[in-house]
């Protein structure tokens, strides 16, 4: 010790640097003139003397004889020769000899800047401690940066959906407007043309209300007639939205009214798209549906309303008392100032009471239904999928986090020498738990500039799988939440994952680190726990999302497995307008749809082919009052509601819909003819019991004779809105007693690829009318695949979270045991030096992987009985409880444990007891 205390009073910038080096610390000190030596010092005692207090305080002695002895070391041992050594060239540094050192190799730092110098050195250093561990670095960058990621992909995908406002001026003043009649069971109809007017005229909640309906337009701009996407709307409407034309005029009052011009406007893109953009468009006439209308105004790009809306024209009716009871209009309105929903519903329904008071026929138990407009474009199944995507990606999140928390604790303990010397040399808990902060702030910010650009790759791959058209007014380009999302995710993740094994290396026992260090720790109880901790989260989290997807893969399968009561197999359908051929008959369009029907049956390819006015799985329905005989309505009361669809010969045989009672109507069926009808087997159980309703009839006024039809037939029930439905009651009409201007054509093809049909059909249709485009020609099964595409597009979605967040496990787990196994090398040793053989070795390290699992396993089986009721609005033919999935779940999560926990048991069994002993 003497000849270390005079080496130091001759040379002290050599063993300054020499005991630094020895003890792998910056030495803790300043001095009270804020000079301090670059090379070696690290800012964080207060003044000189703090080493030897800080020593004493750490568990050294002083005796007087023979300088510091810390307590606990043997004699002689290297670590107290370099504590000993360095310690003693501190004190004799600065008690005996301070200014030996030449003012050159100091710094002055004055106390202002002493912060700022302070964060460099402690960005320096974590950046040094990053470099000498690359393997570790990548693991997590490579792991958070999948996490945060995909979190701000799914928040960016969702961000139209759910927080975004929508494109209009003040969105938060529109509501949507319908009426409603519960006693009918309706609780949503569209509004009637007349009530409109009433409201318009007679609400005081209101600055603005307009109505707007979507009809079929065919556009000739060219040589062949092009089906747009158009609306009929009140003149008021884009005013009472807040946009206006781009180019040209808005519509005004009097283009509404009955005798005037024929107006319309255009959006962007139809200009574009079948215009060519040609600056003269204004004042140009175009044809639809045969007649001349003038193009007075251009919309702004991006504005299609409502969904991908083309062309609109004022709406015009001639007869607005005649349209009482008629509920054919979608409506919104823009509320006054300070009025809220409640007020507006109170106002409206006060005139729907003196509307029903003086047309008790129509508008009895008619009401008004008042709701946000964003209603109208995002329904419940897209704000669930939405907040179900952003529920799952948060569990992929945590899972991430938990990982990389448990490889920061296990590099923590193995630092454990490190943080135990700096300690006994006098830093503090700050530094050291400042120091492993910077280090997680630097690694989440790397991985959060990764995950931006993996966010900005991976919304285009997710919008791309959605399987129908995005409507114009959901934008996923990123904007300040995103960026807000992604900057707050990669805080709180370097919270989550820095701070729990900071703070436990921060209150890491000094003696204990010291004396342990040489022989390897496992970090205490209290950090092993934490570590079993993280790995049981991450795989109650994985058995959660595993039991979700299964759950939607199930719910997939039932509906794929629906009775749609018709073969889907080989089946085409299709839409023509005839309103396209102006001043068409009723008898005109029968005409053609006959010989249409004809074409096609004859055509090569083609089994059997005809005409129907709503095509299953549409979507829609068209209602139908009617009157049983013999069963007279209470005064009061409202009749009962059908759904009504007119259908041409030969379309139960092409559908094959079953014919469960009577006959099908034939060619004799006209307008002529007994008026008939065949009723489905949901009707006939309903309205008739055990009767048999062959021979019965339905009046559709009582008091018109005319109105009577009698039953013939009884078919089988077909889903005619959605699979996951329940069949309503409903009845055909032959479509020559009804003519319809809009009919759906179904056709049922030879060949097993029914889209190769599509060229005959279209021939088909241009040799009977070349003025008729074909509307939404697709499969049936496609038409099947929209109805359900939101649990199919969650399903996928789900599955590649699964995969993801197994994999994370599956690592997690593999790092926690790899780790253990390197912490027992000498009990693995000592094993098999006393005869333990490998199958022993592998077993011990598959136990004690698979206790870790079963114990999530538990946990996250448990917390999965309440995923039904979060998914509940997705899932069709599961029960709150589905073993089948649970045990699936639980063997998939068991077999990647498995293969995690054998890559380093397989390891142990290869530990050389001589050299795990000679390493000790």
């Amino acid at each position: 010790m003497k000849d270390t205390a005079r080496t130091a009073r001759r040379s002290p910038c050599a063993a300054l640097v020499s005991g630094a080096w020895m003890g792998a610390v910056w030495l803790p000190a300043t001095s009270e003139r804020g000079w301090v030596l670059s090379e070696a010092f690290h800012p964080d005692s207060e003044t000189p003397g703090s080493v030897s207090e800080m020593a004493r305080r750490g568990g050294a002695t002083r005796d007087p004889s023979k300088s510091l002895v810390p307590t606990g070391f043997s004699p002689g041992s290297r670590l107290e020769c370099e504590l000993l050594k360095l310690h003693t060239f501190s004190a004799a540094f600065w008690q005996r000899s301070p200014k030996t050192i030449p003012r050159s190799r100091l710094r002055h730092v004055p106390s202002r800047w002493r912060p700022q110098w302070q964060a460099m050195n402690d960005l320096r250093f974590a950046l040094r401690s990053l470099a000498r561990s690359p393997g570790f670095t990548a693991v997590v960058v490579v792991t958070l940066a999948l996490g945060i990621g995909l979190s701000t992909t799914i928040f960016n995908g969702v961000n139209p959906l759910l927080f975004r406002s929508l494109p209009f001026e003040d969105p938060e003043r529109l509501v949507a407007l319908a009426e409603s009649n519960p006693k009918q069971g309706q609780e949503t109809l569209d509004v009637a043309y007349a009530d409109f007017l009433r409201w318009r005229d007679e609400s005081t909640t209101f600055s603005r209300l307009a109505i707007w309906t979507d009809i079929h337009v065919a556009l000739t701009a060219g040589d062949q007639p092009e089906n747009v996407n158009a609306y009929e709307v009140s003149a008021s409407l884009f005013g009472t939205l807040g946009l206006q034309p781009a180019l040209g005029r808005d519509f005004l009052p009097k283009d509404e009214q009955p005798g005037s011009d024929r107006v319309a406007l255009i959006s962007d893109r139809l200009w574009h798209r079948s215009f060519g953009g040609a600056p003269g468009i204004l004042g140009r006439t175009v044809q639809l549906n045969g007649t001349p209308y003038t193009v007075i105004g251009v919309m702004p790009p991006g504005v299609q309303f409502r969904n991908f809306g083309d062309l609109w024209v004022p709406l015009v009716v001639d007869a607005p008392e005649r349209t009482r009871g008629r509920f054919n209009y979608e409506g919104v309105g823009r509320l006054r100032p300070g009025v809220t929903l409640a007020q507006a519903s109170s106002d409206l329904n006060a005139i729907q009471a003196r509307i029903a008071q003086e047309s008790p026929l129509t508008n009895r138990g008619v009401g008004a239904v008042v709701r946000p407009f964003s209603d109208v474009f995002l329904d419940a199944g897209l704000r669930s999928m939405g907040w179900t995507m952003f529920g799952a990606v948060v569990f992929v999140l945590a899972i991430a986090c938990a990982n990389v928390a448990g490889l920061f604790l296990a590099r923590a303990v193995t630092r454990q020498k490190e943080f135990a010397v700096r300690a006994a040399l006098g830093a503090g808990c700050w530094p050291v738990l400042r120091q492993l902060l910077v280090e997680s702030v630097l690694i989440t910010g790397v991985a959060g500039g990764l995950a931006l650009m993996l966010s900005s790759w991976g919304t285009g791959l997710i919008v791309g799988l959605v399987p129908i058209e995005i409507p114009y007014w959901i934008d996923f380009s990123m904007d300040w939440r995103v960026f807000a999302f992604a900057v707050g995710v990669s805080a709180l993740t370097s919270v989550l994952f820095g701070v729990i094994p900071a703070s436990q290396a921060a209150r890491a026992d000094v003696l204990s680190g010291l004396r342990e260090s040489s022989r390897g720790s496992s970090g205490g109880r209290q950090g092993r726990r934490l570590r079993h901790a993280f790995v049981v989260s991450e795989v109650a989290l994985t058995t959660l999302l595993l039991f979700g997807t299964g759950l939607m893969i199930r719910s997939l399968q039932n509906l794929q497995r629906v009775d749609p009561g018709f073969d889907p197999e080989r089946l085409v359908v299709f839409y023509l307008d005839s309103s396209a051929r102006p001043g068409t008959t009723a008898q005109a369009r029968i005409v053609f749809y006959d010989r249409l029907i004809e074409r096609l049956n004859g055509a090569p390819g083609i089994a059997a082919a005809a005409a129907c006015s709503r095509i299953p799985l549409s979507g829609g329905s068209t209602g139908q009052a009617f009157v049983v005989e013999g069963r007279a309505v209470p005064p009061g009361e409202p009749r009962p509601v059908g759904n009504l669809r007119c259908i041409t010969p030969g379309y139960f045989s092409a559908m094959r819909i079953p014919l469960l009672a009577g006959r099908d109507f034939s060619a004799e069926d006209n307008a002529a003819s007994r008026k008939v009808l065949i009723v489905d087997a949901a009707f006939a159980r309903q309205y008739f019991g055990d009767r048999n309703p062959l021979g019965q009839r339905l009046w559709w006024n009582p008091a018109d004779p005319l109105s009577a039809r009698e039953i013939v037939g009884v078919a089988a029930d077909v889903k005619h809105t959605r699979l996951d439905a329940e069949a309503r009651p409903g009845f055909y009409m032959p479509y020559a007693q009804n003519p319809r201007q809009i009919m759906g054509v179904v056709v049922r093809t030879v060949a097993d690829d029914p889209a190769a049909a599509a060229k005959t059909i279209r021939a088909a249709v241009r040799e009977t009318d070349p003025s008729l485009p074909v509307i939404g020609l697709k499969t049936m099964r496609e038409r099947m695949g929209e109805t359900f595409w939101i649990r199919s597009y969650l399903g996928k979605l789900l599955v590649g979270f699964a995969a993801l967040a197994l994999a994370l496990t599956a690592l997690g787990i593999a790092s926690v045991i790899a780790y253990a196994v390197a912490q027992r090398t000498r009990e693995i040793g000592v094993r098999i030096a006393l005869g333990a053989l490998p199958a022993d070795v592998l077993r011990l390290v598959l136990a004690q992987g698979l206790r870790l699992v079963g114990s999530g396993l538990a946990f996250g089986l448990v917390a999965s009985l309440g995923l039904t009721r979060v998914l509940g609005s997705q899932l069709y033919g599961v029960g709150w409880f589905d073993p089948l999935t649970s045990l699936a779940s639980g063997a998939l999560l068991v077999a990647a444990a498995l293969l995690a926990c054998w890559l380093p048991a397989r390891r142990a069994t290869r530990i050389d007891p001589v050299e795990a002993l000679r390493a000790e």
